[in-house]
């Protein structure tokens, strides 16, 4: 991880594994973000970007699945590891258009719990690339339809909080 970047990609995978469409057109549109913005990558193990200069260490646990919850916990406190304060000024969020706006909210509201100040949180909307973001073959039901997506997705987003977090 480069000490000198004050940008962090955190990019979320969209099904399982790495070797499905959605989570190659996130993994390219990460690392070339991070080329761009001279950035380090935190991603998921399902998200290729490991090949990538920019790669920061994968921090994340592995394991067959990661939240989306647990991801930005592990993100916000490997950040804080070294300094009291954040490392990153700015965090731009790779996702899936229809898993951003979850992503966003649980990365302000995990931040803000922690005490933690990022300038400038991003979510990256770039939609020049084509992907079709189901794919059947995802081991994770919920990404293989739209309609199993919002099944799941709804719920989770109208979700108090303070339960979210529990079974998130």
């Amino acid at each position: 991880m480069s000490k000198m970047s004050k940008t962090a990609i955190l990019a979320f995978a969209f099904g399982a594994p790495n070797h499905i469409d959605p989570n190659n057109a996130i993994g390219v549109r990460a690392i070339y973000l991070a080329l761009k913005c001279k950035a380090d990558i935190f991603s998921q193990n399902d998200v290729p970007v490991g090949s990538s200069a920019n790669y920061a260490e994968n921090y994340f646990p592995k394991k067959k699945y990661i939240s989306t919850l647990d991801i930005i916990k592990n993100f916000a406190a490997e950040t804080m590891r070294e300094t009291k304060e954040a490392s990153y000024q700015k965090v731009i969020i790779v996702a899936a258009p229809q898993h951003r706006q979850r992503c966003y909210r649980d990365l302000k509201k995990v931040l803000k719990k922690k005490g933690i100040e990022i300038g400038c949180i991003e979510m990256d909307d770039e939609e020049d690339f084509e992907t079709v973001w189901y794919d059947k073959n995802s081991t994770q039901w919920w990404t293989r339809s739209w309609w199993q997506w919002w099944l799941r997705e709804i719920p989770l987003r109208l979700l108090p909080w303070w339960l979210y977090k529990k079974i998130a």
